[in-house]
């Protein structure tokens, strides 16, 4: 069984780093996606309490665009107060254009958060569908 997981693993890599869909094995489902997890890593700049209830808001707004564009499918906090602040799954065409998503983040650009990509298959998460409340009138 290890040598079979091992044999995928290297296969999905190998598509992966060439761009191209997979030949999957049986048993695979059809509709395997390539994505990237991004994870927002505590950063090493620490803000006063209203610059980072500011930066909080321009986060929230800079994810909402990304979603609403269907650049990052969804995205969320994690909840346990680690190092990993949270994560967001991007639909991206490649590694560096989600890494530019992820680091245009004002959370990143202030350096309260850093970036992790791993890139993923999943099942096609093309009907997920985040649901935000009306934007206010300005």
């Amino acid at each position: 069984m290890k040598h079979v997981v091992r044999g995928f693993a290297l296969l999905m890599f190998g598509v992966l780093a060439a761009g191209q869909q997979p030949s999957l094995p049986p048993g695979v489902p059809n509709n395997m996606t390539r994505y990237f997890v991004v994870f927002l890593v505590r950063g090493t700049e620490p803000a006063d309490q209203a610059a980072r209830a500011q930066l909080t808001q321009q986060h929230i707004a800079y994810i909402r665009q990304l979603i609403e564009a269907r650049r990052y499918i969804f995205a969320g906090p994690f909840l346990d107060g680690g190092r990993v602040l949270g994560m967001a799954i991007a639909a991206a065409r490649s590694e560096e254009e989600a890494r530019e998503w992820a680091s245009a983040d004002p959370a990143v650009k202030s350096g309260e958060a850093t970036v992790e990509l791993h890139p993923a298959m999943f099942p096609s998460l093309e009907g997920v569908k985040v649901d935000y409340p009306p934007k206010p009138n300005p």
